[in-house]
């Protein structure tokens, strides 16, 4: 299975994310295009991809985030695993209000 790797990366004075064929979004500040790169990668985690997330430190330094597949291939069977609320990783992210006032 290949992995689907999205790099927050600047591009002039934004952010963008970039995957292998294209750039995704416009953003003002890396946490905004990390907060969205979480989120994409997510997605494919539970679509049954592997994902992984490429960005630098303040440093420059690269780093990698590599999220698990949360939907096993058709050939493994299916096994349940349930998270508690603070170990889920949509928790830490601020509701759809607390979103708009951050913003």
């Amino acid at each position: 299975m290949k992995t689907i790797r999205y790099a927050v990366l600047s591009i002039g004075a934004e952010w963008r994310i970039v995957t292998d064929r294209h750039h995704i979004g416009h953003f003002a500040s890396r946490a905004r295009a990390f907060e969205t790169a979480l989120r994409i990668a997510q997605e494919a985690s539970r679509s049954g991809h592997r994902a992984e997330i490429l960005y630098a430190d303040q440093g420059g330094e690269l780093h990698s985030l590599s999220l698990p597949t949360l939907v096993p291939p058709a050939s493994e069977p299916a096994e349940v695993v349930t998270l508690a609320p603070a170990a889920r990783p949509e928790a830490a992210w601020p509701s759809a209000p607390e979103q708009q006032a951050i913003a």
